[in-house]
């Protein structure tokens, strides 16, 4: 009838495909959008699935970088006549940064559909080693303050440790406490 819209139409056993296919799953072994330092976060896996009920998915194309507003172009990815073999990747040895995997998927009337992306924040290296400004000092009411240099991270840093003791290797240490100050006074005990 006039008027009517819908996303496919079909005569004669041809069927119109309007419809973008979808990705409808996108998983990876790093936790999204979050500073994961349990994981091997510098080697990630992505894997993904699509969706399309009119023509099926036909392939995919899909970019790992550093922008956020990045479209993966237009050229299908691996063998078209293996899907199977394309519903995954591994990246391996990435430098520390904000990383976007970009995915969309292409279905047999040749859509192209929207990008879905995962945001991974790998963080490999050590924080800087703060620095005392008084690591040795010696106290007649039992309070010792200690102050120290800001350590650096690209996921920044929570907490600092501190360990007081009275012996040079440090093999019984009397006091051993976290801060996320920068700054700590310490009360020793009598004895």
């Amino acid at each position: 009838s006039v008027g009517d819209s819908s996303d496919n139409a079909s005569s004669d056993g041809i069927t119109v495909d309007v419809v973008s296919p979808t990705i409808n799953s996108l998983t990876s072994n790093i936790t999204k959008n979050k500073w994961d330092s349990t994981s091997d976060n510098a080697n990630p896996y992505f894997g993904w699935t699509g969706d399309d009920n009119v023509s099926r998915i036909r392939a995919f194309s899909y970019v790992l970088d550093q922008s956020d507003s990045t479209i993966p172009d237009d050229v299908p990815e691996g063998d078209l006549n293996n899907l199977s073999n394309e519903l995954n990747t591994i990246y391996s040895g990435l430098a520390d940064g904000i990383y976007y995997f970009h995915v969309k998927a292409q279905d047999n009337a040749l859509n192209w559909g929207a990008t879905d992306e995962y945001i991974i924040k790998v963080d490999t290296t050590s924080p800087t080693v703060p620095q005392l400004y008084n690591p040795i000092q010696t106290t007649g009411t039992g309070n010792l303050t200690y102050n120290w240099t800001n350590s650096t991270d690209i996921s920044e840093v929570n907490l600092y440790q501190l360990q007081v003791d009275d012996d040079e290797d440090f093999s019984s240490p009397g006091k051993n406490v976290t801060t996320s100050s920068t700054q700590l006074t310490v009360i020793l005990s009598a004895g």
